[in-house]
């Protein structure tokens, strides 16, 4: 695990967060090293995007963020560790951003102008972007077994994304597969590995959100994306994990309370108590159909729900009448019933 120190602690008394070196040679390097070459044409040639030199860029970026605190520099330095190492290093560089914003809110550049974060906002945009870190998390290998194969973030964000649809059935039955096999390969203790970086990535993005609601409510970079596709890696990871061995759930997150904030979409869900009687379960129901209905108008899951609702209290005659009509009648023959 690589010493984070030199890059978080105060430089010295008087100006603990160093020069602003926005001007800096090497810091304009830096600017132009990490930025992505764009597909272009030249004549009748059409030159390739291409990616920045991750290498280059975690070298020119390690030794700016020794000479001074900037969230720009930690941005770069974060956007190369995760693209030449994945998820770990991705902690690590957001290890690095809470930490200066906690320990150094009022001296990390880029400064606030007077009281206004915007700039300081603006550099941490990279955490919702594509190209930065959003896109390279999307992107990233989420585990590669030797002979086995390659599970990335793309392939989970792709099972997720095809599982209610009967359009992509065969993609997402192959690619379903094949994520079967790599994670059965892994192990638990990998996969466990996997999931706790995870969730120490989302604790540093909810912790930065936090500092920017204590020091500038209602203003703050957008951490959702990424806590979101990392709710997705989690989920997909804790299909193979028993539960008693795997993290917090990424849909339900413990407290003294049993209530926390949630990795997923849908934000904040609670454990539901031992014993629920009907009444309360369809209540439970239509607090989730309202969600939908508020947040993802045009999800189906919202009919099945309501349908289910209906259901609830049905002896078993009943429950077949409703659900399968068909099948009443061979089950009454069954059954001996005239």
């Amino acid at each position: 695990m690589r010493d984070l120190s030199p890059y978080i602690l105060a430089m010295d008394e008087a100006c603990p967060c160093g020069p602003n070196l926005e001007y800096d040679s090497a810091f304009l390097a830096l600017e132009r090293l990490a930025t992505p070459d764009e597909e272009r044409g030249v004549g009748a040639t059409v030159r390739q995007a291409q990616e920045p030199d991750w290498r280059d860029v975690a070298r020119m970026a390690e030794t700016l963020a020794l000479r001074t605190r900037d969230l720009r520099v930690v941005l770069c330095l974060a956007q190369a560790w995760l693209a030449l190492e994945a998820l770990p290093a991705m902690a690590d560089g957001l290890a690095v951003v809470q930490a200066l914003l906690e320990q150094h809110w009022e001296h990390v550049h880029p400064c606030l102008d007077d009281g206004d974060p915007t700039e300081r906002i603006n550099a941490l945009a990279l955490l919702g972007a594509d190209p930065g870190i959003l896109g390279h998390l999307r992107r990233c290998t989420v585990i590669a077994i030797e002979r086995v194969g390659v599970v990335t973030q793309r392939d989970l964000r792709t099972l997720a994304e095809t599982a209610s649809s009967t359009n992509d059935d065969d993609l997402h039955k192959t690619l379903r597969e094949h994520v079967a096999t790599v994670f059965g390969h892994a192990g638990h203790s990998r996969l466990q590995e996997i999931d706790a970086v995870a969730v120490r990535a989302i604790g540093h993005l909810e912790a930065i959100g936090q500092v920017f609601a204590m020091h500038t409510p209602g203003r703050g970079p957008d951490i959702e994306p990424c806590i979101r596709e990392l709710g997705i890696l989690r989920r997909e990871v804790q299909a193979y994990l028993p539960m008693d061995n795997a993290q917090a759930p990424a849909c339900v997150s413990p407290s003294p309370e049993n209530e926390a904030t949630d990795a997923s979409p849908a934000g904040a869900v609670h454990r539901l108590p031992r014993s629920l009687d009907a009444d309360e379960i369809r209540h439970r129901l239509d607090e989730i159909c309202e969600w939908y209905a508020a947040n993802e108008p045009a999800s189906p899951v919202p009919v099945i729900l309501r349908r289910a609702r209906g259901l609830i209290g049905l002896d078993f005659t009943s429950l077949l009448q409703a659900i399968a009509p068909g099948g009443l009648t061979e089950f009454r023959s069954l059954a001996g019933e005239d």
